[in-house]
């Protein structure tokens, strides 16, 4: 078993070589040999990988598949290693991987979220998430990339900030609205004026002075969702990562409604939001049907007007 401990020790080093973080899936992955280890299994099969995506019988499907994916991808590289690894294919848990349809906040959702932060009992609690949620409401920054940015990622002179360690391994500098600087200039005097004693260079900080944690924002952002009347909007509850969703949607409507030619934006959209493939980006055009309606107008628009 040790030789299957080697080969994911491998494979996740590879892995993070090309630029994925496998925050979730070294878990995961090391969960599976422990669970082929109480099997008395030094290799993968088939049948052990279903027993152990399906052990959660409460599970959602998509977690059950995702779960499965993993271990085939391990199984593709180990197979190279080992001929004796068997590899699951990917109708093994029938699931649809359609991505749902993101919930676009409107200016007045994202004005009720932020008044019922500023109304958080802890002025520094209330001021935190205040600053927080409204950085990713302009600029599409993914949750985490904001949570981690340092005091020195802030470049206050040139009104930009550099947002470090992505997903994907790449680090990415984005203009900011000079009203934005000004709201994150006094985040940074309140948090300092209510932290004497802090224990971190990070921009955004908890009550005790330390980094916030990922969770702990979800729930406070649960939790806003609910003061705020929001929870039970269609197409289903508003997740904070659709404040991402949000502003990618908004730049490309804002785009179609003031004529300008969108496609070769939307590159500059993909870096912006620190894609790595424009496709990523082409999603957004026909997840949303109000996206899609502007797209179809100027299509017939254009064919209208050919000789």
């Amino acid at each position: 078993m040790n030789d299957l401990r080697h080969l994911l020790d491998s494979y996740l080093a590879t892995r993070r070589a090309m630029g994925y973080t496998l925050q979730y899936a070294d878990r995961r992955l090391l969960e599976f040999v422990g669970f082929l280890e109480t099997q008395g299994s030094s290799f993968i099969t088939i049948k052990l990988a279903t027993a152990w995506a399906t052990q959660s019988p409460e599970a959602a499907p998509r977690t059950l598949t995702n779960r499965l994916g993993l271990v085939r991808q391990f199984a593709k590289y180990t197979h190279a290693f080992d001929p004796r690894t068997e590899i699951p294919t990917c109708d093994l848990i029938p699931y649809s991987r359609r991505r749902p349809e993101p919930y676009i906040y409107s200016p007045d959702d994202i004005d009720k979220i932020l008044e019922v932060a500023r109304s958080l009992p802890d002025p520094l609690i209330a001021a935190t998430h205040v600053t927080l949620l409204g950085l990713l409401a302009v600029t599409g920054m993914r949750i985490h990339e904001a949570v981690q940015l340092d005091r020195r990622d802030i470049d206050r002179g040139q009104c930009l900030v550099t947002v470090r360690g992505t997903k994907f391994g790449k680090s990415r500098e984005l203009p900011l609205d000079p009203s934005t600087m000004v709201a994150l200039e006094a985040y940074a005097r309140t948090r300092d004026r209510l932290l004497p004693l802090q224990h971190s260079s990070h921009f955004f900080l908890s009550r005790c002075g330390k980094p916030l944690i990922y969770n702990c924002v979800h729930f406070k952002f649960h939790r806003l969702i609910d003061r705020a009347g929001l929870a039970h909007r269609h197409p289903r509850r508003p997740r904070i990562h659709d404040l991402r969703h949000t502003f990618a949607v908004r730049t490309l409507i804002n785009w179609y409604r003031s004529g300008v030619d969108v496609e070769p934006r939307l590159p500059l959209l993909s870096t912006y939001l620190g894609h790595v493939n424009p496709n990523m980006t082409y999603w957004y055009l026909t997840a949303v049907p109000e996206l899609l309606a502007l797209v179809s107008e100027r299509a017939e628009r254009a064919h209208e007007v050919r000789p």
